[in-house]
């Protein structure tokens, strides 16, 4: 009987069970440890390798294993040497195979463990000394009960720590974790908070095949000059720099990041590494989204396990991603960076896609003060290096020569990333709509300040308002107002819900023209400095639930937001889902 693929790659132990739970049990594959156990006995009725008094509990544990999809317990089983010994047998849900079913197993020789058992805790006493040598911290999660611990190790024994500083980075780790990728199997970050850095590294851990927990180690630094910076006053709430969905900085912060340290000369050498994932939607439209979601998390994971150290990694939106590195050292070493991302990358997914679909990336590299001194100037070069990459047949990096690759005059609009950065790019719009709508959807209306935030510079506004659907008054906002209004109450006058299409949008630009009627409803909008806005109802026009309203001050911008009809109908979508998400 052929086995599924799935089986045959993911599990080293199988029992084959065709109708009852009886002699009809057949080992049907066992790794060595199992083999060893068994000895000769590995080929029979595995029923038959049980002691009988223990047969029907362990017939019990394969019955409770499909309905709660574990079950365990001690057994006496058949050795290779002819005696029964205790063993721990953990039995997990059967998959069926034609008329049958295969339980994946475990089996730990109980005898074996007893006699190592002196051996691990010696280990155990000697990884507790590097603990204390390191000045690390254990800190250990679980998801299923939100329940958190902190230990240090003195003279090899463990001591719960209490710290203020210390629960706060938690806090922002878990942040992070709770909001990333269910894909994402490390994490690797430093916080810096209060004068001092919170440095992390772990991994998520698995029960049942669900993430149950996490356990990592903590070590606290006093903060250096970049991490001065990197706490800085970009924003009043730390959880607003991350993109939701991989854990990375968001856009906003690695732009203002990269701005800060350029203009303060901080280091003597910064690069900026533009990074596309080659050919994302394909292989979203081909293997679906759960496949392209653990892309970007894998991905992001390898970003921020190069990165660590010397700079940040953030995510611009959809398949978009930005280094900002500084001190990395002469050409080579750059290579060196990109090849390793490359790499690794490509190795991700090379045993389940095959060479001939491999996931790669295209890199565009720029260097301070090689390429330029400014931020603007630097931004351009690694935009064209990119667009050079992706020109030449993409799974490359390009380090931005002048004498190779041209002068930067008359170059604008030609590189691909430059179109999200400048919001003209309606593609990548959409994609990150989808992105919050996907982030909106796994943590509710708690997650729903960050993903408006980090929309805000996407769509090229300076602030979302959402309006209860009674008396138009605020509900929740983010952005950047001078003068908020508190209500938008004018929208249940028929003279201004007539001006809203059927589908419940209606735009205001108050650099243009518009209709003297309603008059009264510009004048309040100019009194709150909103120059432009683009209001859409939650629910429809007959049977009005809220609204929802994209604005733009006069001051921070004298055009009109740059969306296109594919944008401004699918804001329709997104608007109705966000009254899903605040009902």
């Amino acid at each position: 009987m052929k086995l599924p693929e799935k089986l045959q790659r993911e599990f080293d132990s199988l029992i084959l069970i065709s109708g009852t739970l009886s002699s009809e049990m057949v080992l049907l594959t066992y790794d060595n440890d199992v083999a060893k156990y068994l000895g000769e006995q590995s080929g029979a009725a595995f029923a038959m390798n049980i002691a009988e008094e223990d047969r029907h509990f362990v017939g019990s544990c394969f019955k409770e294993a499909e309905e709660n999809g574990s079950a365990s317990g001690y057994a006496r089983v058949l050795a290779a040497n002819g005696e029964y010994r205790n063993a721990y047998i953990t039995v997990y849900a059967p998959t069926e195979v034609g008329e049958s079913k295969a339980y994946p197993f475990s089996l730990i020789d109980l005898k074996n463990a007893e006699q190592a058992y002196p051996k691990l805790e010696g280990e155990l006493n000697r990884i507790h000394r590097m603990f204390e040598a390191g000045n690390l911290m254990l800190l250990e999660y679980s998801i299923s009960r939100d329940e958190r611990s902190l230990y240090r190790f003195v003279a090899g024994k463990r001591e719960e720590v209490v710290n203020d500083r210390c629960d706060a980075a938690i806090d922002i780790l878990l942040h992070k974790i709770k909001s990333t990728s269910s894909n994402v199997e490390r994490f690797a970050e430093r916080i810096p908070s209060d004068g001092f850095v919170f440095t992390f590294d772990g991994v998520v851990l698995y029960e049942n095949f669900k993430r149950d927990s996490l356990i990592g180690t903590l070590k606290v630094e006093q903060a250096g000059k970049e991490d001065r910076l990197d706490s800085g006053v970009f924003y009043r709430d730390q959880n607003e720099r991350y993109d939701n969905f991989t854990g990375l900085y968001n856009k906003v912060y690695a732009l203002e990041y990269a701005k800060d340290i350029l203009e303060k000369k901080s280091y003597g050498q910064v690069l900026m590494i533009m990074i596309d994932i080659d050919n994302f939607k394909t292989f979203n439209d081909t293997y679906g989204h759960t496949f392209g979601d653990e892309v970007l998390g894998r991905f992001a994971v390898i970003l921020r396990e190069t990165v660590k150290g010397h700079g940040i990694a953030a995510r611009f939106g959809g398949d978009e991603f930005f280094l900002v590195l500084h001190d990395i050292g002469d050409e080579t070493a750059v290579r060196s960076v990109c090849e390793t991302i490359s790499s690794q990358f490509r190795w991700a997914f090379a045993e389940r896609l095959g060479d001939k679909r491999a996931v790669t990336c295209t890199m565009g590299v720029s260097e301070y003060p090689r390429n330029g001194q400014d931020f603007d100037t630097l931004f351009k070069k690694s935009d064209k290096a990119l667009y050079i990459g992706k020109q030449k047949g993409r799974h490359r990096y390009i380090i931005y020569k002048e004498a190779i690759h041209g002068e930067l005059e008359g170059y604008e609009a030609g590189g691909e990333v430059s179109k999200i950065v400048h919001g003209t790019g309606s593609a990548q719009v959409i994609s990150a709509l989808y992105d919050a709508m996907a982030m909106l959807y796994r943590g509710g209306i708690a997650s729903l300040k960050s993903v408006l935030t980090n929309l805000l510079p996407v769509l090229r506004v300076s602030g979302i308002s959402i309006y209860n659907g009674t008396n138009f008054e605020i509900m929740h906002r983010v952005g950047n107002y001078i003068n908020p209004p508190m209500h938008m109450n004018f929208v249940s006058r028929e003279d201004v819900l007539d001006r809203f299409s059927e589908g419940g949008r209606f735009r205001v630009n108050l650099m243009g023209k518009n209709e003297a009627p309603i008059q009264d409803f510009y004048d309040y909008l100019s009194e709150h400095d909103i120059t432009t806005t683009y209001q859409y109802i939650i629910g429809n026009k007959a049977e009005i639930k809220g609204l929802v309203s994209f604005d733009v001050r006069l001051s921070s911008r004298e055009e009109s937001i740059p969306w296109s009809d594919d944008v401004y109908s699918f804001m329709v979508v997104f608007a109705q889902f966000l009254g899903a998400v605040i009902k």
